[in-house]
């Protein structure tokens, strides 16, 4: 019943997580919310309302992904599948 280390202690959206979630989800998100600073983000184009970028491992140089995501429709669409798989 104690509350989690933050990574990032003086964030005001980690410290509302860490109010709202169990401890275990928070470490989930927590471990999410880490990962987007592994990653390059271009935006490549847009039509209309769908934006198309190119996300780019710092890590992992060959490791890229074409993402589209529509914000009229919430729809996101990536080249790997993975989001299709396990994000909806």
């Amino acid at each position: 019943h104690t509350n989690p280390v933050l990574c990032l202690p003086s964030l005001p959206l980690l410290k509302t997580a860490a109010e709202s979630y169990t401890r275990t989800l928070y470490s989930e998100f927590e471990e999410e919310f880490k990962k987007q600073f592994s990653l390059s983000c271009i935006l490549l184009s847009t039509d209309y309302t769908v934006s198309t970028y190119k996300l780019t491992s710092f890590e992992y140089k060959n490791d890229e992904a074409i993402v589209a995501f529509n914000p009229a429709t919430l729809e996101i669409s990536c080249s790997c599948k993975l989001y299709g798989c396990v994000g909806t």
